[in-house]
């Protein structure tokens, strides 16, 4: 359940995300809910993320995800299959849940699966649409095909390299092809 504070912000975030494509900064929700300060604002998305309504990327500015209470969590059933959530674009839009045998992925990992994204990369055989597994986490080794936030807040693919300054959001594990 709700408090009126965090439906007022859930709301608004929500809707900042549809009319942008990303979710808006601590200090225009600490405007939009006429607070006095930035904390104030944390602890209500903190709340918001315990209850399984958004999730905060870490290190990452503008990266409120709204997700679907019942359908974010990887969750497993009796056939030993685990559903994960499902994103689309810029990880903004949790489309569906997607279910895959348990023994494939690690029990004590997050993972997300990416759909309706633009990348291409001819050496990895990647093209638009592919479904795209990755492991939550914001640390990659030297060659892992990574994903990240550019500077613009759009949602990049490449390989890591030890030197590189750029945040992991996730490590791509499993590519499957679109044969659309």
């Amino acid at each position: 359940m709700l408090t009126k504070k965090q439906h007022m912000l859930l709301s608004y975030i929500k809707n900042y995300i549809e009319e942008n494509g990303f979710s808006p900064t601590f200090e225009e929700m600490k405007e939009h809910q006429s607070l006095k300060s930035k904390s104030s604002i944390s602890n209500l998305l903190k709340e918001l993320e315990k209850k399984e309504y958004i999730t905060m990327l870490p290190l990452q500015k503008r990266a409120i995800i709204i997700r679907k209470k019942e359908t974010y969590q990887v969750q497993e059933d009796e056939n030993n299959l685990k559903f994960l959530p499902v994103y689309a674009k810029n990880l903004n839009t949790l489309k569906t849940s997607f279910p895959i045998a348990s023994f494939v992925l690690d029990p004590k990992k997050q993972y997300f699966g990416l759909t309706e994204h633009d990348f291409i990369y001819k050496n990895l055989n990647i093209k638009p649409n592919d479904f795209l597994i990755f492991e939550k986490t914001n640390q990659a080794q030297d060659k892992d095909i990574f994903l990240f936030y550019d500077n613009k807040q759009k949602i990049e693919l490449d390989f890591y390299s030890k030197n590189d300054i750029r945040k992991p959001i996730g490590i791509l594990k499993i590519k499957m092809e679109s044969y659309v």
